[in-house]
């Protein structure tokens, strides 16, 4: 199954994401990662994404390999390339055609982990209607949790409640999984240009 899932004919040729607001959203994604097959996105994910449990890892992993398979179908010489030529960025609901709970459940935990290792880095659109109750978290602690936390602690020390404080978090988490910019590089073009 895993000849399936690597990007064959691909190269190491880094890809690296453009200053303020990316024309070409098939350029963004960890050049390392973004070619890389089932097991070494799987190596990625054990190495940098915390499991709550085994049971929900292997959950984790078995919707990892879901993602590949569904986004191997798709033109692109990495993960991200495929993910904007399959148009998910334009659909307000991810996989229209997975009717079962079980596997759309299982999808979006295999797109949840490859976006904490930034291969993919799904639009505006798509973030905002999808609903991924562990991503900002995930996500926060496996993508520079330190200077997450840093902002998170200016705006406690100027008094903000405690629930603008977790709305301002998940807007900042989809600022950097959009833009494909770490916390440092990201300016008032990422948000705006």
């Amino acid at each position: 199954m895993s000849d399936v899932l690597t990007r064959a004919g691909t190269t190491g040729v880094a890809f690296a994401a453009p200053t303020g607001r990316p024309t070409d959203r098939a350029l963004l994604g960890c050049a390392a990662l973004g070619i890389a097959d089932f097991e070494a996105l799987a190596k990625a994910a054990t190495e940098r994404v915390e499991p709550h449990s085994a049971y929900e890892f292997s959950r984790r992993l078995h919707g990892l390999r879901l993602v590949l398979k569904w986004l191997s179908g798709f033109a692109g010489d990495t993960w991200q390339a495929s993910w904007v030529a399959s148009g998910s960025d334009q659909h307000s609901r991810p996989w229209p055609d997975a009717d079962e709970k079980t596997r759309r459940g299982l999808l979006l935990k295999g797109t949840e982990t490859l976006i904490c290792l930034d291969v993919l880095h799904p639009d505006y659109p798509w973030l905002l209607s999808t609903s991924f109750v562990s991503l900002p978290t995930l996500y926060a602690h496996t993508n520079d949790p330190a200077g997450l936390e840093q902002v998170s602690k200016a705006l406690r020390a100027s008094g903000v409640r405690p629930a603008i404080l977790r709305d301002a978090e998940i807007a900042l988490v989809r600022i950097r999984i959009a833009s494909g910019k770490p916390l440092a590089a990201i300016g008032a073009d990422t948000v705006i240009g």
